[in-house]
């Protein structure tokens, strides 16, 4: 899905480094904190949403994703591709664009 992304989005190889690096991060197959690398999120993000996140996340640092209940994967999953996008990066060319558009316009 994440070359899909790069691809119909006609990404660059320097625009696609944060989806590539994402990649990489899910080959490793375990969990980070990827809420840490963006301090502004908690301001973006509506009521307890970021707090809801890192609580949750938080649970499964260090662990395999191949453990994780499988909802909870793939919705960490559709978070982690918003912030390689750049969805939340306010001052950032992609800030609040769907990754997934080209796709769904399909």
């Amino acid at each position: 899905m994440l070359d899909q992304i790069i691809e119909k989005n006609s990404l660059e190889e320097t625009e696609a480094t944060g989806l590539r690096e994402l990649k990489e991060r899910l080959r490793s197959g375990s969990v980070q904190h990827c809420l840490s690398a963006h301090p502004r999120l908690a301001d973006q993000m509506e009521g307890e949403e970021y707090a809801t996140w890192k609580r949750e996340i938080e649970k499964y640092i260090g662990r395999p994703w191949l453990d994780l209940p499988w909802y909870f994967a793939e919705s960490l999953f559709y978070l982690e591709v918003l912030l390689a996008w750049g969805y939340y990066r306010e001052k950032g060319p992609r800030f609040a664009v769907d990754p997934f558009l080209p796709l769904k316009e399909e």
